[in-house]
């Protein structure tokens, strides 16, 4: 793990994300205290779609209007 004060990173910041992107911790300081730490941004995770696909079963009346007495409790009446 690197520390380093900010005043000092400013000048070097390329250099300090390069080893942060190497996999060392670099952790920035303000007057002796941690203050923010320098690492990767992850990559998004691609969606897949159709990861169930089969293994999922709805009921019939899945999209049917729900009951006067429920939506009224959704609708605070």
């Amino acid at each position: 793990m690197r520390e380093i004060e900010i005043e000092e990173a400013g000048p070097r910041l390329s250099e300090l994300v390069d080893e942060a992107l190497g996999g060392d911790v670099v952790v920035l300081r303000r007057d002796g205290r941690d203050v923010a730490r320098l690492v990767p941004v992850k990559p998004p995770q691609r969606l897949k779609l159709g990861l169930l696909s089969g293994q999922m079963n709805m009921p019939s009346e899945f999209n049917s209007p729900l009951p006067d007495d429920l939506l009224d409790l959704f609708e605070g009446r």
